[in-house]
């Protein structure tokens, strides 16, 4: 049985384990996209304020950060699934959106460095190890439409 235990009681390799590198990304997705979204859907109402058809500077910037938290927690929980087929697209958006977030938010928070380290990091962070376990993520996929595939023949 593919990726079943041999006599031995070891996983056999044809069945790779979920990819821990990619895991820890997708969570740092799905957990910050929970923290973040919150928080920025609020500072968004905060920012828009002020005079009727009036909408302040800050609006646009946390505007455009709650859809991108939204889209990560998304791809956080697409990728943790197995449902995306490569994650080089969002490792790479995720290194973007740390490097956005730190330049938008260094202004709209007056340069206070550990607020804006704290949203922007774990992107970067995320993002890198999304691309180093890009190899592994793609094999363990094959691997799952294999035995899916093999589980409809039977």
């Amino acid at each position: 049985m593919p990726g079943g235990d041999d006599e031995s009681g070891k996983k056999r390799q044809d069945n790779p384990a979920r990819p821990v590198i990619i895991s820890i990304a997708s969570w740092i997705w799905i957990l910050f996209g929970c923290l973040c979204l919150p928080h920025f859907i609020v500072c968004l109402t905060i920012a828009g304020g002020g005079e009727v058809g009036e909408v302040g500077g800050g609006f646009y910037v946390f505007l455009v950060l709650t859809i991108l938290e939204a889209a990560f927690l998304y791809l956080g929980v697409q990728t943790r699934r197995g449902r995306k087929r490569d994650t080089r697209v969002s490792g790479t958006g995720s290194i973007l959106l740390g490097i956005y977030m730190l330049l938008s938010l260094f202004f709209v928070y007056d340069g206070e460095l550990a607020g804006v380290l704290f949203f922007s990091t774990p992107y970067f962070v995320a993002g890198v190890l999304a691309l180093v376990g890009r190899k592994q993520y793609i094999a363990w996929r094959e691997a799952q439409n294999a035995n899916q595939a093999a589980k409809k023949e039977t």
